[in-house]
């Protein structure tokens, strides 16, 4: 499980300048604990190992000092190694390539909260669809931050855009909307629901009377 970057709680960034410089300066073509959200081949937004679906309309607030890169080695179906660090540290190396994958990619993420559940998710992806939706989004953050704005969390919906592959036919790849934008504050006064009330137990059955038995 990866470690998570928490919003911080009184509201600040630590030191905004340099974060808003690597937001900025994210690559279109190339750019990017808790679980995991993703979208699956027919575009439908899953979180989890559970593969829960994600309904439609549910919104998420992206940290923005939660931007990250890093590299990811797949083998067949499975994730075999990966790395991944804030977005203003430098790039990792790859390392070692681990037995059974088939090589290094680049991999941008972020890290994003449910606004309704409040549960914090992690956002990855290599392909180049999802690396340019994150870059896109991070350079909107490193704008408004630029520019001394106060909301600086983006409050995103997920959808999907698609096109036609020659060989792999129909791929989805992820679109991010801003909704709105919220500052640090409001995220720190995000309360996180209570778990619902645990069902009374029930009554152990009251002993039958037994009627007498008539004498002969």
């Amino acid at each position: 499980m990866s470690n998570l970057i928490p919003f911080g709680n009184n509201g600040a960034l630590a030191d905004p300048s340099k974060l808003a410089a690597a937001l900025q300066n994210v690559s279109r073509e190339t750019s990017p604990s808790g679980m995991f959200l993703r979208m699956d081949k027919t575009g439908t937004w899953i979180i989890g190992i559970e593969m829960e679906p994600v309904a439609e309309g549910t919104e998420f607030a992206v940290n923005p000092a939660g931007f990250g890169h890093g590299w990811i080695a797949w083998g067949k179906l499975e994730r075999l190694g990966e790395s991944f660090v804030p977005l203003v540290e430098p790039i990792p190396q790859p390392g070692p390539l681990p037995e059974g994958a088939r090589g290094w990619e680049q991999q941008f993420g972020m890290h994003l909260r449910d606004m309704e559940s409040q549960t914090d998710l992690v956002f990855r992806s290599s392909s180049v669809g999802g690396k340019r939706a994150v870059g896109a989004l991070a350079k909107e953050v490193g704008l408004r931050m630029a520019e001394g704005e106060e909301a600086l969390v983006p409050v995103i919906t997920l959808g999907n855009d698609s096109y036609k592959h020659k060989d792999y036919g129909r791929i989805f790849v992820p679109e991010f909307t801003i909704e709105r934008w919220i500052t640090l504050e409001q995220m720190a006064q995000q309360v996180t629901p209570k778990a619902p009330p645990k069902p009374a137990p029930k009554a152990p059955p009251k002993p039958q009377k037994q009627r007498p038995t008539a004498r002969p």
